[in-house]
């Protein structure tokens, strides 16, 4: 079994839905190839990743400059022929086409008659997710409002929540351990704190309205994003920069809330359900969070604000009784609804609904869901 997954993020960069879905193929004993963006000026290479058998990395330049301008037969028949050399330097024929994107291949009859999965995991890819989705076998998707942006298309559309990560237990390094004062309130922001959809005005009245706690921001954050420039001079405030994958779940676990702040009435169909929440659910501790539409139906799990409702006071009223937030019952509800939706269980899912649709299932199905 063979699986070409296409990617708009790299197999270095931060690891998100892309990169967990073919690490859990991977150690089903799928063959994966991870298909990067395009990188203009080094030869196509197939490298396989250390340590993790099965799974290789496809780099190389653009499969030809203009093409998206090209009528869609050409188009689709030099992708194919790009593909059938991909097939010849791996030596296998690749059995299953699974599509992260919208932006290049997106029609997805270039790979005739092998599976073809688009997955659209949010809202901000935006180039030809219709098209994508007409043309793939089965259309998965992470929110109601990307479904209903798929909606009227032949294709099977199918809403998949997004997974969980299982870290191993690490130590901290000192320096890591010793910034969570126990004799101090925490509250920790993660995530890219360069987003233009970040809500930074209200994170600075948090900031400021609670000098005694001690705000850890997690994530990029150059000197001129506007977060930055709000929050300069205040000295409850940490900058930890981007914090290594192994490392977020015990600093997560040592934090009194987490946040999630974003400009949610400007933005809310993008901002329905951001992946950092698998990980904060998991740690068990309070989430503050600005109109996550996903979890509406999901109460207990996340305390949030309507669109356009005052996070700050909400941040307050958490932090003020935070014995009852924090109960152990809570915790075990937010730990409970995150091992239920790990990578390898969502993998499951997805492998019942090909099955349902009569489709092949390009991998084995886990009788543990790991």
């Amino acid at each position: 079994m063979s699986v070409l997954i296409i990617s708009p993020q790299a197999w270095d960069a931060h690891p998100v839905s892309k990169h967990n879905y073919a690490l859990t193929l991977a150690e089903r004993g799928v063959r994966v190839l991870f298909l990067d963006p395009p990188t203009d000026g080094i030869p196509r290479t197939v490298t396989p990743v250390p340590d993790v058998p099965g799974l290789e990395v496809v780099r190389g330049p653009q499969v030809m400059r203009g093409l998206r301008y090209l009528p869609r037969v050409l188009r689709n028949l030099i992708e194919a022929r790009w593909l059938v050399d991909l097939e010849r330097r791996t030596g296998e024929r690749i059995e299953t086409v699974w599509l992260f994107e919208n932006s290049r291949f997106f029609d997805m009859r270039f790979a005739a008659d092998r599976l073809k999965i688009y997955h659209q995991v949010d809202l901000v890819e935006d180039h030809h997710p219709r098209v994508a989705a007409r043309t793939a076998d089965i259309a998965l998707c992470t929110t109601d409002a990307i479904a209903a942006h798929l909606a009227g298309e032949e294709t099977l559309v199918v809403k998949v929540h997004h997974g969980t990560v299982l870290h191993t237990d690490r130590d901290l390094p000192p320096e890591m351990a010793n910034a969570f004062d126990p004799c101090r309130r925490h509250a920790t922001l993660l995530g890219n704190l360069e987003m233009a959809l970040l809500d930074y005005a209200t994170l600075l009245r948090m900031v400021i309205a609670h000098p005694d706690i001690i705000f850890h921001f997690m994530g990029d954050a150059k000197a001129q994003t506007p977060l930055r420039i709000a929050c300069e001079g205040c000295d409850n405030v940490m900058w930890w920069g981007r914090v290594a994958p192994h490392h977020v779940p015990a600093l997560l676990k040592r934090s009194d809330i987490l946040l999630l702040a974003y400009r949610a009435s400007e933005y809310a169909d993008q901002l329905a359900s951001p992946h950092k929440l698998m990980e904060y659910l998991l740690s068990g501790r309070p989430i503050v969070a600005s109109w996550t539409a996903e979890y509406a139906d999901k109460p207990g799990l996340i305390e949030m604000v309507s669109s356009d409702g005052d996070l700050a006071a909400l941040f307050k009223q958490v932090i003020d009784a935070i014995d009852i937030y924090d109960a152990p019952d809570r915790q075990t509800a937010r730990r409970t609804f995150a091992l239920d939706h790990t990578y390898g269980r969502q993998l499951n899912r997805i492998g019942e609904h090909l099955r349902d649709a009569r489709l092949p299932v390009p991998f084995p199905i886990s009788d543990t869901g790991a």
